[in-house]
């Protein structure tokens, strides 16, 4: 009820846009006990001009399960009883709300190493007088056998993880940039996620009856519609000259033939959104294990091959990777080391192929 209460308190407090700094203020102060304030500064002394400053207003689910996951939340392990730290689709609805825009993400590790991958991620936000500040973060998520990181999660965990590993890798920077770009916690109170986020954002206060200003508009919009969709095409200027100069009562020309366009090219898949910072959840799901060698190509084994390759080799290893005579040195021949614990000396595929040579002689 109270929460009820405070949205309804806020929703009147933000029910417009302000334009003076003085208005702001006054609607922080209103704001400051019945809402989170995004933003990194206390106060502001400046806003663009024709442009004012929305409030706008994000909700989040507070609630976890009995493994401390949540829609968009998470109980992790460095949170007390009383708190909760902000999962990915939380930090997604405040992100759209901030308009926050993603100016680079990359991955910048080598990949030679198999379950291993960091990505750096650049996002930028336009503050309210105008200027862009930028905040970049790097993650890397190294779930290789022996890691501190995978050695931390439970099986059904570290299965998913591994298989979604790229992802959750560029996720996780990104997730750290945006904290830092808005000066988010870590982690929140209950009492405190009982509260609506309200993020102040920069808007056009344009007037359409003002020409300039009216062409400052149409530019806008259609510059949004370019940047997703491209640009609209031309008309025909050949065409419509023939058509002026027709007598009237002509039948209009045939319009140009279109390429058929295919409905399969142009669907897109879903990405698998699932927010694997959220501990539980996953442990009914069968463990997925892949071949660990930096060749990279993941094939997937069955728990006694894994178990079995760990005790003599070190690590997981399908049959092609492992220093016998299935192994294919066409796969591994540019790789820069193999890395076996058990065989320090065979650091590259000429090495195992010398050393399989010099075993048939032997026999």
């Amino acid at each position: 009820m109270a929460s009820t209460t405070a949205i309804a308190r806020i929703e009147k407090i933000a029910a417009e846009p302000v334009a003076r700094i003085i208005d702001l203020r006054n609607r922080w102060d209103q704001l400051r006990d019945v809402a989170n304030i995004v933003s990194p500064v206390a106060s502001v002394d400046s806003i663009m001009a024709m442009h004012k400053v929305s409030l706008r207003m994000v909700t989040i689910d507070h609630t976890v399960d009995s493994y401390g996951g949540g829609a968009e939340v998470y109980k992790g392990k460095f949170c007390e009883k009383d708190e909760r730290a902000l999962g990915k689709v939380g930090l997604d609805k405040i992100q759209a709300a901030a308009g926050v825009q993603v100016i680079e993400s990359i991955r910048t590790d080598d990949r030679q190493a198999p379950l291993f991958w960091e990505y750096r991620v650049t996002l930028g936000i336009q503050d309210l007088d105008g200027t862009w500040r930028q905040a970049t973060a790097t993650r890397a998520i190294d779930l290789r056998h022996g890691s501190a990181e995978a050695a931390a999660m439970k099986e059904g965990q570290l299965a998913a993880a591994r298989a979604n590993g790229q992802m959750l890798a560029e996720t996780k920077a990104r997730l750290r940039a945006l904290r830092s770009l808005l000066s988010l916690k870590n982690k929140y109170r209950l009492t405190d996620l009982e509260k609506p986020f309200v993020i102040p954002k920069l808007v056009p206060a344009l007037d359409p009856s003002d020409p300039d200003q009216k062409a400052a508009l149409i530019q806008m919009a259609t510059t949004g519609s370019r940047a997703l969709f491209g640009a609209p095409p031309q008309a025909d200027t050949k065409m419509l000259e023939a058509v002026r100069e027709q007598p009237a009562g002509t039948p209009a020309p045939p319009l140009p033939e279109r390429a058929a366009t295919s409905v399969e090219a142009t669907v897109v898949a879903d990405e698998d959104e699932d927010d694997l910072d959220i501990p539980g959840g996953v442990e009914d799901e069968a463990p997925i294990v892949v071949c660990e060698c930096a060749c990279g190509h993941q094939q997937a084994l069955d728990a006694d091959t894994a178990r079995i390759t760990v005790e003599r080799c070190g690590s997981q290893r399908c049959g092609k990777c492992l220093p016998n005579a299935r192994f294919d040195y066409a796969l591994h021949k540019d790789v820069r080391v193999l890395s076996w614990p058990a065989f320090p000396n065979l650091k590259s595929a000429d090495d195992v192929r010398a050393a399989l040579a010099k075993l048939g002689e032997k026999k």
